[in-house]
């Protein structure tokens, strides 16, 4: 993880043009700070002294999809293609603006180009499956263009989501403690252990930090377990669902109804 003492010293290097292109790891770290507008501004300065930058050109559509800009990313890409129609990222950054957009055949010929080359790839399996949650909640009868096709969700609350799921889940386990925690506004739900509550945020903190870093996608499941409990923390939109209980042997049947029962209670375009 960069150190702000260490963007700092970017930020002086490239605005005193000491260092012409820091503001690439600049905005990448700014960009792994939630600070998009900041690195949007920097972006455009770099390209400034930088036009012909591939990578340059690939965050700068990066950032504009991060603040929702979608169709401008898109405009960007489509400038830069020529330059460089093999660009692995450039073809990724269109894949997930084109699935935020809901634009789903157009996301699966760019995605079917990205298997051909590396179906293994990390960030490529990411997108995979970020299409096929699209897909699944895609409404029948209407076109995949369409930005606006989204399903109607009835909104619960954290609390009562929470209720529900270790109802289900105490029938199986000893639960010791549990949380649903909106990652964006919202109010969260916690019961039993707060501190097993903290310590899975903390988790999914510093995996999405380093998942940012690495640049593979961000975190959709994490498992711990220490001497005297186990911790399951499962992402779904923009809420953090963790369970702790303790350790048991059949590990992967609790797993696996703790991972139905979030599905059903808190899907995907409901938790975003």
């Amino acid at each position: 993880m960069v150190m702000p003492s260490e963007i700092l010293q970017m930020e002086r290097d490239f605005l005193s043009g000491k260092n012409p292109l820091a503001y690439l790891p600049l905005c990448q770290a700014l960009r792994r700070q939630n600070n998009f507008s900041r690195a949007l501004d920097l972006c455009l300065r770099g390209l400034a002294g930088d036009p012909d930058s591939v990578a340059g050109r690939t965050l700068h559509a990066r950032l504009l999809a991060d603040l929702g800009r979608y169709e401008e990313g898109l405009r960007e890409i489509a400038r830069v293609e020529p330059m460089a129609p093999d660009a692995m990222g450039l073809l990724g950054e269109k894949a997930r603006i084109l699935i935020r957009l809901r634009r789903l055949d157009e996301a699966r010929a760019v995605l079917a180009i990205l298997n051909r080359r590396n179906p293994l790839a990390p960030d490529v399996q990411v997108l995979n499956d970020a299409l096929r949650q699209s897909e699944r909640t895609q409404p029948r009868g209407t076109g995949s263009s369409s930005a606006d096709a989204v399903p109607r969700i009835v909104r619960r609350s954290s609390a009562e989501i929470l209720a529900d799921l270790l109802k289900e889940m105490r029938s199986l386990v000893k639960i010791v403690g549990g949380a649903v925690i909106p990652l964006g506004v919202g109010d969260p739900a916690v019961e039993g252990r707060v501190e097993h509550a903290e310590l899975a945020l903390d988790y999914y903190r510093d995996v999405t930090a380093a998942s940012k870093d690495l640049e593979i996608g961000r975190m959709r499941m994490g498992f711990l377990e220490t001497e005297q409990v186990q911790l399951i923390v499962l992402v779904r939109g923009k809420a953090l669902v963790a369970i702790s209980f303790e350790p048991m042997a059949n590990f992967g049947k609790v797993y696996h109804r703790f991972a139905f029962a979030v599905d059903r209670l808190l899907p995907e375009s409901s938790a975003s």
